[in-house]
């Protein structure tokens, strides 16, 4: 199975503040997160973790230990830090483009208004705006504060879609009007 998740932010005492997180410590938030992490995650399965992991490099490898799933990390910008613990995660990527159960999937940290075969119904999924930005095409957030602080899998990010199609938000980006 594979999940998809960004923003851990482990051991990032600003992002409790910052994201109103229902955490009174740094050691709290990790706790959580590594439970519900694993609640779900198996050994086996593939995380795409789309950037902002760990905030502190010294914890890099304990979390990655405590951390159920193959880890393929895609860079978030506060992952500057961590990047000298590349060889942690089972592969490393600015942007990374997938396909799954004949999905087309592109993966990056930050939001695109248009990316690869967007037009064609490929899914966006992305993390850093901890949900505050308006929704847009099939374009999709999954910072783990906006899911109960676990990762989604990929059934779950497919009823998501579906809900986003179903409230307006088309298949297609929304298309200029043509003036004659």
């Amino acid at each position: 199975m594979i999940y998809f998740c960004s923003d851990y932010h482990l051991y990032h005492f600003n992002i409790i503040r910052y994201d109103k997180r229902p955490f009174e410590s740094c050691d709290q938030m990790y706790r959580t997160i590594v439970t519900n992490h694993n609640a779900l995650v198996k050994k086996e399965d593939t995380v795409y973790f789309l950037g902002d992991f760990c905030w502190d490099p010294r914890f890099v490898k304990q979390a990655l230990e405590a951390l159920n799933g193959r880890f393929i990390m895609v860079w978030g910008n506060h992952d500057r830090k961590i990047r000298k613990h590349a060889d942690l995660f089972a592969e490393c990527h600015e942007l990374l483009e997938i396909k799954y159960n004949n999905q087309d999937i592109t993966l990056c940290h930050y939001p695109m208004r248009s990316w690869n075969k967007s037009h064609y119904g490929a899914w966006h999924l992305h993390g850093h705006c901890h949900g505050n930005l308006p929704k847009y095409g099939k374009s999709f957030d999954v910072c783990t504060a906006l899911w109960d602080y676990k990762p989604l899998s990929f059934d779950q990010v497919g009823v998501e879609m579906a809900k986003l199609v179903a409230n307006g938000h088309h298949e297609r980006p929304p298309q200029p009007e043509i003036i004659p």
